[in-house]
């Protein structure tokens, strides 16, 4: 009975000390759930604020082309009567030769669009490109710096951004005068940038449009993909520069073996397009789950417009 007092005193004591305990465990997962939400909404924000800024580039410095039937137009009206070509025609064809150059595209080729380049470049000195993904609706300008870290969690405007940009590799010409350029870009959660690179192994999609476009200050270029494959990120696919013109082919028949699933792309092919400049090879590399491993497809150049004649054609004149 003497120790009763005792007792009931370090009975007291467990029950404050194990009430401060539920109260410092409740105040410890209350912080944590205000900043998972915080985390989230920075997140959401985050894509956001990337969506609506290239949303907002794209909206001021690009604009529609001509399109097929109105070149079409412009051809039979020029060949028929000459005399009564009306005068819209003919300061977007400046002659009959340079529509009829512009019929060389593929049948199925994607409608380009035109490019404000005077003005992109005076609000982004970094721009070295545009590029336009027609199967999987998208377009962004293209960076360069002179390392590859630079653009990665940066905007055009060079600002903050997680979602960074789409940039050349530092060590190709932004003319894409090499053999091989390398185009890079995140895989965001939200589709965003290069995410739906990967939806190219679906033969469907693949299918509904083969080709991309690359637009830069000097012209326009036509690419038709026909490699679609995983590498590791330090494989024979990022190879820049090659011995000689022979070493390049091998290399690029190698790519087209690699590819999963089959592009159709005829081999024959790949060897038609060694002309004029033509067969050089753009990549597109984007990350995957693994760190080790990039998803990369790849095209073909098979049409390009550059020069003076390029600018003739183009749907809206530049004020």
């Amino acid at each position: 009975i003497s120790e009763l007092p005792f007792l009931l005193e370090e009975n007291m004591k467990n029950k404050k000390r194990g009430r401060c305990e539920g109260w410092f465990f409740c105040l410890v997962a209350g912080i944590l759930i205000v900043c998972g939400i915080g985390y989230a909404a920075y997140i959401t924000w985050g894509y956001w604020r990337g969506r609506n800024k290239y949303q907002t580039i794209q909206d001021s410095y690009t604009y529609e082309y001509v399109d097929s039937e109105e070149i079409t137009g412009a051809v039979l009206e020029e060949t028929d009567n000459r005399e009564n070509t009306t005068k819209e025609k003919q300061s977007a064809f400046q002659t009959p030769e340079m529509a009829q150059e512009a019929l060389l595209l593929p049948e199925d080729a994607p409608e380009r669009i035109a490019v404000d380049w005077a003005a992109l470049l005076a609000d982004y000195s970094s721009v070295a490109a545009w590029i336009q993904l027609p199967a999987l609706e998208l377009e962004y300008p293209v960076m360069q710096a002179q390392d590859n870290e630079y653009f990665l969690h940066r905007a055009p405007d060079e600002t903050s951004l997680f979602a960074g940009s789409i940039f050349l590799d530092s060590q190709n010409s932004p003319g894409l005068e090499n053999y091989n350029t390398l185009v890079y870009g995140h895989n965001m959660r939200d589709g965003s940038m290069f995410a739906k690179l990967s939806r190219y192994a679906d033969p469907d999609v693949l299918s509904s449009c083969p080709y991309f476009w690359l637009y830069t200050p000097a012209g326009d270029f036509l690419y038709r993909i026909f490699s679609v494959h995983c590498t590791s990120s330090t494989g024979n696919t990022y190879t820049i520069r090659f011995p000689d013109y022979a070493s390049f082919c091998e290399w690029r028949q190698e790519m087209l073996e690699a590819s999963d699933p089959d592009t159709g792309f005829p081999e024959t092919e790949l060897d038609s397009k060694d002309n004029a400049g033509y067969g050089k090879v753009v990549t597109l590399s984007t990350c995957t789950g693994d760190s080790s491993i990039r998803q990369t497809v790849q095209g073909l150049l098979i049409w390009q417009r550059t020069g003076a004649k390029r600018d003739e054609l183009m749907f809206k004149t530049y004020s």
